[in-house]
């Protein structure tokens, strides 16, 4: 039985790349064709399809950390958010998380734009204050 090959083109991080080359040596006398298939990611195109599907470069994702300071929460939130659905994330074949960089952008964007209801000074803050403790 033959099968067709399919091409994948993906974009592997400065620090996957180096994992991957640092890995090849050993993965070799154990596999070679394991081997022969990480020197081919390696000379993929970095950044192309996979069928019909674009895929994204790998600066289009923020890293857990990252992620949790945009919302203001722990990196393990963003593991739990993520493997419940709440939040939209790529896992990379290693298991790594990575949250798109549009999703960011959407929660900053959000969080500085201007919130409805009165704006008081601190001096108006400040007599409202005494007020409620003359009360």
């Amino acid at each position: 039985m033959s099968r067709k090959a399919t091409r994948v083109f993906i974009d592997l991080t400065p620090h996957e790349r180096r994992e991957v080359e640092a890995a090849l040596p050993a993965i070799a006398p154990v596999s070679g064709v394991a081997a022969e298939v990480l020197r081919r990611v390696l000379e993929a195109d970095p950044v192309g399809a996979v069928g019909e599907e674009v895929v994204e470069p790998a600066e289009a994702y923020a890293s857990m950390s990252e992620a949790a300071r945009v919302f203001g929460v722990t990196t393990q939130t963003i593991r739990n958010w993520v493997d419940k659905g709440l939040l939209t994330a790529h896992i990379t074949p290693a298991g790594t998380r990575r949250v798109p960089r549009s999703v960011l952008e959407r929660v900053a964007a959000f969080n500085a734009s201007p919130r409805p209801g009165p704006k008081f000074s601190d001096a108006q803050i400040g007599a409202i204050i005494e007020h409620m403790r003359d009360e």
